[in-house]
C-alpha cells in the first residue's frame, strides 16, 4: 500500500501563468483565482495518476506485508530513501537508517541494504553478501519511507507545464464533463507519454 506522507508545497505551474493561459488579464477580477488553483491542482494531481511520477518534492510511504525479493518504489523519481522499519520476531520495531545517495546509488548506514534511484521506479536489495532482516510475517509488518519528485517548480519539464496549462484552459472554458453531447477528448494525454512510468 502506497502512503502520501507529505504533499507538493507547491504547483509545478504558477497561477500568473494559467491565468494567461484561461486568457484572463490583469483586468479581470481575482474571484477566478481559486477555481484556476483548483483546476491547476486537479490538473497535476491527475497528470501523477497518468505518468507514475512525483512532480514537485513530496514524501511517500510504501507498506509491505514482508520483505520481497526486491522492493520496488513508485511515484519517481526517488531523490533519496529516507528509512525503512520493521517489526521484528519480537514486536519490536526496527529502524535502518540510510546514507546520503551517491550518485544514483543510497545504501543503507549499516551497510546491509542498497538502492538504485537511477531510474523513475527505484530498487532496493540486500547488500551483496547480505540478507533482508528477519520481519515478523504479518501485515504491514515494513514501511519504507521515501522523498520523490523533480524538485521545484522550475526542474519539472516543460512538456508537463504545457499539459498542465492546456488542461486548465480546456476546464476552464468547458466547465461541465460533457459539452455538446460529447465528453472532452482525452488527445492532450498522449503529451504526457514520454514522462510515463506507467506507458514505458
Amino acid at each position: 500500500m502506497l502512503v502520501q506522507i507529505t504533499p507538493p508545497a507547491i504547483e509545478p505551474v504558477r497561477l500568473q501563468d494559467a491565468r494567461l493561459q484561461v486568457r484572463l488579464t490583469t483586468d479581470d477580477p481575482v474571484t477566478e483565482d481559486a477555481l484556476i488553483k483548483l483546476y491547476i491542482s486537479a490538473a497535476r494531481r491527475h497528470a501523477e495518476a497518468y505518468t507514475g511520477r512525483s512532480f514537485i518534492t513530496q514524501r511517500w510511504r510504501l507498506v509491505l506485508d514482508g520483505f520481497p525479493r526486491c522492493i520496488e518504489l513508485e511515484r519517481g523519481d526517488v531523490q533519496r530513501i529516507d528509512s525503512i522499519t520493521y517489526r521484528d520476531m519480537t514486536g519490536a520495531t526496527q529502524v535502518v537508517a540510510w546514507d546520503e545517495p551517491t550518485s544514483s546509488v543510497q545504501r543503507s548506514s549499516d551497510g546491509t541494504m542498497v538502492a538504485d534511484i537511477s531510474g523513475g521506479v527505484a530498487r532496493i536489495t540486500p547488500a551483496f553478501g547480505c540478507v533482508w532482516p528477519v520481519a515478523v510475517p504479518e501485515i504491514g509488518a515494513v514501511a519504507v519511507a521515501y522523498t520523490a519528485g523533480y524538485g521545484g517548480e522550475e526542474d519539472v519539464p516543460e512538456g508537463i507545464k504545457s499539459w498542465i496549462l492546456l488542461r486548465v484552459a480546456r476546464l476552464h472554458a468547458d466547465r461541465e464533463e460533457i459539452v455538446d453531447g460529447q465528453a472532452p477528448s482525452s488527445y492532450l494525454d498522449g503529451l504526457l507519454d514520454p514522462y510515463s512510468i506507467l506507458r514505458a
